[in-house]
Formats: structure tokens, sequence, C-alpha cells
């Protein structure tokens, strides 16, 4: 009785011993699902952004918006990193619990395996004589029928135990089968962090580089904007010596527009081409600069003819610091059209032109390095909107 009783102790006691470490294992293994969760959809959102990159690098990129962009993977890849390192803490203590686990297991397996065995040796020994003794042994009927629910329940207890031996046999076979699986997934995290870690430093070369082209392309556009200010200066020049001549004031007889002020919303454009570059302030978007456009910027076919909008004269033909080669034509009451960005010019100073007199041609090899063709119209030394001109 003394033996049965201790195997029942026993029994129950392994069954409480082993429920807290259960709870925290599944406690955190609940939590490592979700921190899988965030890096999926970081790891998706990685994904979208590195797509992004590579279209900028297949495009004409603006630079500004490729940092950005660089800036916003490098964000999200330290993010997915912390999360790796927060998964893979997890990951250990929670491998460290089913080790832990698993050498408990064992160990209770064997001593149950003991004890059964004990069992075992004794219900051979004693075979059917223990069950009689103990029943004829009652003192009264009362205590007989206890004495059978006894045995009844020991028998129940023994069929209870060799199921929980097996339970436990598979259960040891599951969580090895597990610790594993852990083992490689801490495997597969370690190679996921080594890769992001190299695209980190793929990243942080990217953005040096591509800082320093935009720092090459910033120094490259303020000298432009100081070369547009010279040549603003250049032309102001030039219009202040034609204004002081008594001729530019009044030669709508001779050489100059009869209606200049009339051809308003009629003037024909200069060159065909697409106007890339409206009359007045833009900002750049890189920058954040604001520059003053005082004409019209038009991208126009190679070879094509430039010609001159109103009857004047021609007051200058050449190159002109910041509009590259340039023709100024004075058509009389104080009124100029200028044409830049040009390559063969047709007119020398002094010449004398009409309407739709073709005075130039565009070439892909104009000093602004582009077909972008520039006209501009001034009153004197104030510069007017073409667009409230042209037809």
């Amino acid at each position: 009785m003394k033996n049965r009783s201790a195997y029942l102790f026993f029994f129950l006691v392994i069954i409480a011993a082993t429920a807290a470490p259960r709870a925290q294992e599944s406690r955190l293994g609940e939590k490592i699902n979700n921190k899988e969760k965030e890096l999926a959809k970081l790891r998706e959102e990685i994904r979208q952004q590195r797509k992004n990159i590579e279209q900028l690098k297949r495009e004409e990129k603006n630079v500004g918006d490729y940092l950005e962009k660089l800036k916003e993977e490098r964000s999200l890849t330290k993010s997915l990193l912390e999360g790796i390192e927060e998964k893979a803490d997890m990951m250990e203590k929670q491998a460290h619990l089913l080790k832990i686990s698993l050498d408990r297991n064992e160990e209770i397996y064997a001593q149950r395996l003991k004890l059964f065995s004990g069992r075992l040796r004794e219900i051979y020994k004693e075979r059917d004589r223990d069950f009689w003794r103990q029943i004829l042994n009652a003192d009264d009927f009362p205590d007989l029928i206890q004495r059978y629910k006894f045995f009844l329940i020991v028998a129940a207890r023994d069929a209870a135990f060799i199921d929980d031996i097996k339970t436990k046999k598979e259960e040891i076979s599951k969580k090895k089968a597990k610790l594993v699986r852990m083992i490689h997934k801490l495997y597969l995290s370690s190679e996921e962090k080594k890769r992001e870690l190299a695209k980190l430093r793929e990243n942080e070369e990217e953005r040096k580089r591509a800082l320093g082209q935009l720092k090459k392309k910033e120094r490259k556009y303020e000298r432009r904007i100081d070369e547009l200010a010279a040549a603003e200066e250049n032309l102001l020049n030039i219009i202040t010596r034609l204004e002081k001549r008594k001729e530019s004031i009044d030669t709508r007889g001779e050489f100059g527009e009869p209606d200049f002020e009339g051809l308003k919303g009629k003037m024909p454009m200069p060159v065909n081409g697409r106007t890339v570059r409206e009359y007045g302030r833009s900002r750049n978007p890189e920058f954040g600069t604001v520059t003053f456009n005082s004409g019209l910027d038009i991208d126009a076919r190679e070879g094509s003819p430039v010609r001159g909008v109103a009857r004047g004269r021609v007051e200058y033909a050449g190159e002109l610091s910041g509009y590259g080669n340039c023709i100024i034509i004075n058509h009389g009451d104080s009124y100029y059209t200028l044409y830049a960005r040009i390559a063969r010019i047709f007119v020398k100073n002094g010449d004398r032109v009409e309407k739709g007199d073709i005075i130039a041609e565009v070439s892909s090899s104009t000093v602004s390095g582009g077909r972008v063709f520039h006209f501009e119209i001034r009153k004197s030394k104030k510069a007017l909107n073409p667009g409230e001109w042209i037809e």
C-alpha cells in the first residue's frame, strides 16, 4: 500500500512540475509569431522600396528623390535588423526553455519507467494473492467495498500511467524535432541578418556616392545661376547702350515695326517646339532655390529654323556670356527681342529683318548643352512675358 501511495503521489507531482514551463514557452511562441508578422510587413516595405530605387536608377533620376528613397530604405533596414535581433533573442530563450523542458521530460520519463518497472515486478510477484489478501483482511463489508474501490482506482491509474509514459515519449520526440527546427530558424535568422547588414553597407556607399553627385550638381547649378545673373547684366548693358542712341527711341518709320504693341497676342512662335519652361519664377525641386526666367525655353528639334517675330534691325549677333550664341533685334520704340542658345547665325549686326525671316537654327551642340532655345521680349530693360504676346 505504501508503494502504491508513493506511486500515485509522484504521478500527480510530475504533472504540476511541467505545467509552468509549458505556459512560459507558449507565451514566448506567441510573441515570436507576432514579431514575425511585423518583420514580414517590414520585408515587403523594403522589397517595394528597393524596387522603386532600381526604377530610379534606370530612369533619369532626380538625385534628391533618389537620396530620399535611400534614406527610407536605410531606416526600414535598420528597423528590420532590430526586429531580427529581437526575434533571435526570443528564439534563443525559447530554444533554452525547450532544452530545459526536454531534459526534464527525459528525466521524468526515466523515473516513470523505473517506477513502473518496480510496479510491474510487484504485480508479477504478488499476482492475485496481494489483491485477495487485502480484500479478505477487511474488517467489515464497508471496509471491503472501500478496498475494492481502491484497487479499481489503482488499476485505472496503472492504465493512465502507461498511457502517460507513451505520451511523454511522443512529447520528447516532438520537442527534439521542435528544437532542431528552432536551431535551423536561428541559423536562417543569422543569415538574413548578414544579408541585411551587407545591404545596409551598400546603401551607405550608394548614399555617399549620390550625395557627392548631388553636391557636384548643386555646384554646377550655382555656377549656372551666377552665369544667368552675369548674362542678365550683360544684356542690360547692351540695351542701355542702345537706349542712349536717339534712333532707338522712334525708328518705326525707318526699320522698326510700325505697331509692335499691336502684335500682342498675335506674334508667331520663333521656333517650332515644346515649351519646357515658362516665363516667371520657378522653384528648383532638388535645391529649393527660386530663379526667375525672363523668357521662354523651348525644346526644338536639331536644325530647326529660328525666325524673326517682327520687323526690325539686328543690333547684336554673336556669343553672349550666359546665353551662348545670341541675336538681339531692335523693333523700335524701345522694344527688343532676344534669340539665344542657337547654333548657326545667318545675320550680322545692322541687318534689316522682316517678320518670318530665318535668322538662325537650333542645334544639339549649343552652349547650353542641349536643344533648349531661349526667347525674350523686352520693353527697354524690362522683360515681358512672351506667353502674352505669342499667338
